[in-house]
């Protein structure tokens, strides 16, 4: 499964700096939860901690290695998203989706 990832206009401008600024869109098989997205910040910061996964997947923004932090979860109103900044594999969604069962306690 892929997922989309979205940033805001207004923050696409900020990427290259701010790259916690880019949002990984979770919840995109919650039919029913469709107005407020689970979102996951990202960083271009490499900490080696294995909560933070690698994006892999076609033309992602940042154009760089960039980690989905798995351990902050949140959800945001769907006004806040923007347009697609890339979509990430069904690897990388798996590994994401294993963390967050983790954190969560689903797993």
């Amino acid at each position: 499964m892929a997922t989309t990832i979205k940033v805001s206009s207004e923050l696409r401008d900020r990427i290259n700096r701010e790259a916690r600024d880019v949002g990984l869109t979770a919840s995109s098989n919650l039919q029913q939860a469709d107005m407020l997205p689970i979102v996951l910040p990202v960083t271009t910061t490499d900490r080696g901690w294995p909560i933070h996964v690698l994006l892999r997947g076609q033309s992602l923004l940042p154009p760089r290695p960039s980690y989905a932090m798995t351990e902050q979860p949140r959800t945001v109103t769907r006004e806040r998203l923007g347009e697609r900044a890339g979509v990430v594999d069904g690897r990388t969604m798996r590994e994401i989706e294993l963390w967050l069962r983790d954190f969560l306690g689903f797993a």
